[in-house]
């Protein structure tokens, strides 16, 4: 039967830096508290962060000291999972591609839906609503 440390090992060595709940149960069949636990101990030893709820990030150590890998590495991912369409805030956007002097304090993801704002470490994920066009 394998840990959910090791299944973390395994997504690492393949690259990758999240993996949903539903698909942690699957692969390690256990309960959902089992699974519940193993994440807090997890988080209290900074292997893992949340950002929204059944969406998990795997830490690297070179994450760990600032809480969680850039938000742009993991965003996209968490927006597909949301089912969302979004766009990366003008200020970043420029920032990314050399255009910006300064660094975005906040990362910006505009939705067409109303989110909390995320704080996972030193990065904060602001959302902003606007509607869709007809």
């Amino acid at each position: 039967m394998i840990s959910l440390q090791n299944m973390i090992d395994d997504l690492l060595a393949e690259g990758k830096n999240h993996f949903l709940r539903e698909d942690a149960l699957k692969q390690l069949d256990v309960s959902p508290e089992a699974l519940t636990a193993s994440v807090n101990r997890l988080r209290k030893k900074q292997r893992l962060a949340i950002p929204f709820r059944g969406f998990y990030l795997i830490l690297r150590p070179e994450d760990r000291f600032s809480g969680a890998p850039d938000p742009e590495c993991w965003i996209a991912p968490l927006m597909k999972y949301l089912t969302l369409d979004y766009r990366i805030s003008l200020l970043r956007a420029a920032e990314y591609h050399g255009a910006s002097h300064q660094a975005g304090m906040v990362f910006q993801v505009i939705t067409p839906r109303q989110l909390r704002p995320i704080e996972i470490g030193r990065h904060k994920v602001q959302f902003i609503f606007q509607s869709p066009r007809r």
